[in-house]
């Protein structure tokens, strides 16, 4: 199961074992590889979709996933 960050709800679909990796489908039904977690992908691809910080690259990427340590923030003192 994958619960969004921003509120937009959750989402499950099951997982499969392929010869190039897991892969987890989408509620559309399209199968799509799992890249570090198949949670993360499929919340990034399906109800965080477009949450990018406002910029229109990387929606939907895994640029938009957390790591296997959770979401991590850099933060500078000023």
């Amino acid at each position: 199961m994958a619960v969004s960050k921003h509120g937009n709800g959750t989402v499950a679909g099951p997982v499969r074992s392929t010869s190039t990796g897991y892969e987890v489908r989408k509620p559309t039904g399209t199968w799509i590889a799992c890249r570090g977690s198949c949670s993360e992908t499929l919340r990034v691809e399906t109800v965080d979709i477009f949450e990018n910080n406002g910029s229109m690259s990387g929606y939907g990427t895994a640029q938009n996933e957390c790591g296997i340590f959770g979401c991590l923030e850099l933060r500078y003192p000023r």
